[in-house]
Formats: structure tokens, sequence, C-alpha cells
């Protein structure tokens, strides 16, 4: 327990600081903790409330959440999440779907480190009011079924289309994540209420306390705008050498 609880501290500080939840690294490290494979989407989903609460705390307090803009992502993200996450899927499904989600988590953040941070406050955002319903209601149904809060793949997206600024969505993507989570994370509950959810989380508390601290010191460096590409880049390898890890797993399996 006490590697997983200096891992989580890492993770958490890391992704607060990119305005992100971490549930993307939190998985494959429960799975390689060999915690049960029906655990690990609360744990994570939990971690994500955890981190991006405070972020987001932050962002509003600085003026940085458009709602206007927010909104239409997480609109439809929301039942969508529910719904994910009423789905059971199996280990080996499950460990390959994480895999395949980590390879391309590593190449959202390659592409999100090397954005230049320019955009365009015209048509950029009537495009994302075209877009926000049907991505937030994809990202949301991913988050509730894998534990995912979906705003690493948010991010690219909202950089990639120039929509807004890295501090609008960033705070959008805290919002996102934060709203899915919840849904998400009360849709698992329900769904597995008969094994005793609530009690078995109550072991894990040394790792929500670990990405508490973690998040309030990630939060810091984002406000204080330190750069943080170099370490995007870092946890890209991590991601890419823990998803190759479960693939391979998948394969031999």
């Amino acid at each position: 327990m006490t590697a997983l609880i200096v891992a989580f501290f890492i993770t958490a500080v890391i992704y607060a600081s990119a305005g992100l939840g971490g549930g993307s690294a939190y998985l494959p490290l429960l799975v390689f903790g060999k915690v049960d494979e029906r655990m690990l989407p609360a744990i994570a989903l939990i971690c994500n409330m955890i981190v991006v609460s405070g972020g987001l705390a932050n962002f509003v307090r600085h003026g940085y959440l458009n709602w206007r803009f927010a909104l239409p992502f997480a609109l439809l993200s929301m039942p969508f999440a529910w719904l994910g996450g009423q789905f059971s899927i199996d280990k080996d499904t499950f460990r390959l779907i994480l895999g395949l989600v980590l390879i391309c988590t590593a190449g959202a953040l390659f592409y999100t480190s090397m954005d230049d941070g320019k955009w365009t406050d015209n048509s950029a955002q009537s495009l994302g009011r075209w877009i926000g319903l049907p991505v937030g209601s994809a990202l949301g149904f991913f988050s509730g079924l894998t534990g995912i809060g979906g705003g690493i793949f948010l991010s690219p997206i909202l950089h990639g289309f120039r929509l807004a600024s890295a501090q609008v969505i960033a705070a959008t993507c805290s919002l996102f994540i934060l709203l899915n989570s919840a849904v998400g994370f009360a849709s698992h509950l329900t769904r597995l209420s008969g094994m005793g959810l609530v009690s078995h989380l109550i072991d894990f508390v040394p790792l929500f306390l670990a990405v508490l601290l973690g998040g309030l010191a990630g939060n810091f460096l984002n406000i204080a705008k330190l750069s943080t590409n170099s370490i995007r880049r870092l946890t890209a390898i991590i991601l890419i050498l823990a998803g190759a890890r479960l693939l391979y797993g998948w394969f031999l399996v």
C-alpha cells in the first residue's frame, strides 16, 4: 500500500498541475496493485473528484470558468456517465480497453504539451456549442464505464480546435471531470450495492488522502503557471509503458 500511496500522490501532483484528475493513471496503478477489478472505476472516480475540486475552485476564483462555453460539453455527458456506470465488463476486456486507453491518453498528453496556446474568440465559440453535445455524450459514457474522467481526451480536442484559452480549457475540463466522476460513481454505487462497495472503499482512504495532498500541490503549480510540458511528456511515456504491459498481459491470456 505504501508504494501505491506515493504513486498516487505523484500522479495527483502531475495531473492537477494540468487541470486534470488522473483517472487514466490511477487505474493501471490499481491493476498492478492487484486490486479487485470491480472496485477500480469507483476508486479512480473518487480520486478524480478529490483532485479536480480544488482546482475548479481556483479556476472559478480567478474567473477562468466560462459557463456558457462549458455547459454544452457537460449537459449530456452526465446521463451518459450514469449509463456507462451501469455496464459491467469482465477482467480481460477491462484490461484490453484500459491498455488501449492508456496508449491514446499518452498521445493526447503529447499533443497537449505541444499546443502553442493560440485561439480565436469568434467562430470557435460557435463551433464549441455544436460539438459540445456529441463529444460530451461519448466521453461521459466512457467516463462512467472505465473510471477515467474524460478530461484527458476533452483537453486535446478543445486545444486542437482552438476553442478557448488554455486557462478556460483547463477550467472546463475540471468541471467536466468533476460532474462525470460524481455521476459515474453514483451509478457504480447503485450497481455494486450488493457487494458492500462503501465498506470496501474505507480500506483505500490513505489513497484518497494522498491525492488530496497531491492535488493541492498540483493546483498551486497550475495557478503559478509553471510549465508542465516536460512532465506531461514523461507521464505520456510512463502511460505508454503501462498500456503496453497491460496489452501484453491480455495477449498472453
